[in-house]
């Protein structure tokens, strides 16, 4: 195991050994793209590395007080999830947006089925679809859960399968959730 360091550029090295990064979206050809957090600003941060050249950049980096859980990434588009409703949409992998979700709560999963991106956090459940290149959420409060992770099973029904506290399984597109504990 080596270390990927960062020479040559002062700015980048410093807010790279800055980071903790906690998640991992691989695209084409061994490209990566990964959440993390600068813990001395207090930042997101998307960084993208090149596993066949060891190119590496700061795709985001976000206003003091954000913070990014969660990424995915399919057909040159991505979407990163984070605390206080922060959901980041990149469509061609070049340029970076903030987009908003109308919740305030942390997201901590997000997946994805054609048209619908699936998102979970603590006390919410979100749809988002795409009308044109718009994309627009409904919220469905869920006020004793938490959704940690969760699998869109992949086939367009609406039903999602979460886990946090305890199993979910969600229908209408996570307007309504089950409980299983163990």
């Amino acid at each position: 195991w080596t270390r990927f360091n960062i020479t040559g550029n002062t700015v980048d090295s410093i807010l790279y050994n800055n980071c903790q990064f906690l998640k991992i979206a691989s695209s084409y050809s061994l490209q990566t793209y990964i959440v993390g957090n600068d813990t001395v600003n207090n930042k997101a941060v998307i960084f993208y590395f090149n596993l066949n050249n060891l190119s590496y950049s700061f795709k985001y980096i976000g206003a003091t007080g954000s913070k990014l859980n969660n990424i995915i990434e399919n057909n040159f588009s991505l979407w990163a999830i984070g605390d206080a409703g922060l959901f980041i949409e990149s469509s061609g992998l070049n340029s970076y947006s903030v987009i908003p979700t109308g919740t305030f709560q942390d997201l901590y999963s997000i997946g994805q089925t054609g048209a619908n991106l699936y998102v979970g956090g603590d006390k919410v459940f979100l749809n988002g679809t795409y009308s044109g290149s718009v994309l627009s959420f409904a919220s469905y409060a869920h006020p004793t859960r938490k959704f940690k992770g969760l699998s869109t099973n992949g086939i367009g029904t609406g039903k999602t399968f979460s886990v946090g506290p305890c199993f979910y399984n969600t229908s209408n597109f996570g307007a309504s959730a089950v409980e299983y504990y163990n």
